[in-house]
């Protein structure tokens, strides 16, 4: 700025030194009062670009801290949802576990029906999916699902921001699939 400051006085006021110099009828005094003039509407233009900066820094630090308030919201959502979706899977691994397990009170009470039980029972696991099967794999069954999650973060200039109005970020669901197969005796 002071580099700047030193140009536009020197640029001014050799004109005015030159009118001195071949201007017989000004005074001294004129020159000076046209000096000051000129270097108060410098200081002035200087502090004006010095107040539209600060202003400008002020904006920009709010949308940030606005941007940073919205991106922890979300990631504490996140953070829930993963947390809730971590436990159910736990749980349902750990129910997959407990029906994968032999029920030795069956075959103990009744030997005579312990074929018959083996040959029905239905295993489940979990292999890209919930999959269930009979032991002699004539009756098989798979659950799956997937869910495509859009997410998006605005953070427009002020002047867009005044024109258009508010950008919203945030997250919705596109598309959720839910599937199912299975065979029936090898071929249905």
């Amino acid at each position: 700025m002071k580099n700047m400051r030193l140009v536009c006085t020197v640029i001014l006021i050799l004109p005015l030194l030159a009118l001195t110099t071949s201007a017989d009828d000004r005074d001294y005094d004129e020159v000076l009062v046209l000096m000051k003039t000129v270097e108060k509407k410098i200081l002035d233009f200087e502090n004006s670009r010095k107040t539209d900066v600060t202003a400008r820094i002020n904006r920009i630090e709010q949308d940030v801290e606005s941007i940073r308030s919205d991106t922890n919201a979300n990631n504490i959502v996140i953070n829930d949802f993963t947390t809730e979706i971590r436990s159910l899977m736990a749980g349902l691994k750990q129910s997959i576990d407990e029906n994968n397990q032999p029920n030795a009170t069956d075959k103990t009470n009744n030997p005579d029906k312990a074929e018959d039980i083996d040959s029905g029972d239905i295993r489940v696991y979990w292999k890209n999916g919930i999959n269930m099967e009979t032991r002699d794999k004539k009756v098989t069954f798979r659950i799956g699902a997937r869910i495509m999650n859009d997410w998006t973060f605005f953070s427009p200039e002020t002047k867009l921001a005044d024109t258009l109005g508010d950008f919203n970020g945030g997250t919705e669901i596109r598309r959720a699939w839910i599937q199912a197969s299975g065979l029936v005796g090898g071929n249905i």
